[in-house]
């Protein structure tokens, strides 16, 4: 019997964690900082080395609207919950999560937040995912 690989579910923006173990931040963990929660995996995106192509998603986000064939890989938390950790789409992830809510921007990011408080609304209630990897497979050391 096949099993499938994956499948499309509707989450609310609130149950979308932002990867703290995004590959983007893997020069961190070879300094030995790592990150410890989804606002520190956010507030990474708006650091200096990331501003950039941050606010510029930010930017198309609020004229072109959100992509919805982009599609977020997404695994379940751990199964007590309801969240969802995202595996791919954590800066888009967290473009929306920004435009909806400036507090989640570090003071020393002042273009990003200036930008998103202008911007501010909400975008999504509601966000596709597609669950389609197990983690225990996907988050695997070699």
């Amino acid at each position: 019997m096949k099993t499938k690989k994956h499948q499309f579910i509707q989450l609310k923006l609130s149950q979308l964690i932002v990867n703290k173990e995004h590959y983007r931040h893997s020069l961190d963990r070879y300094l030995n900082k790592h990150l410890t929660n989804e606002l520190e995996a956010i507030q990474k995106f708006c650091d200096k080395d990331n501003q950039y192509t941050l606010l510029k998603l930010m930017k198309s986000i609020v004229s072109n609207g959100f992509c919805k064939r982009k599609y977020f890989i997404i695994t379940k938390e751990n199964s007590n919950s309801d969240k969802y950790l995202v595996l791919d789409g954590n800066r888009r992830l967290t473009a929306i999560k920004i435009l909806n809510d400036s507090n989640l921007v570090p003071n020393e990011s002042k273009k990003i937040k200036k930008f998103a408080i202008r911007n501010q609304k909400i975008l999504l209630k509601w966000i596709f995912g597609v669950w389609s990897i197990s983690k225990k497979k996907t988050l695997r050391k070699k």
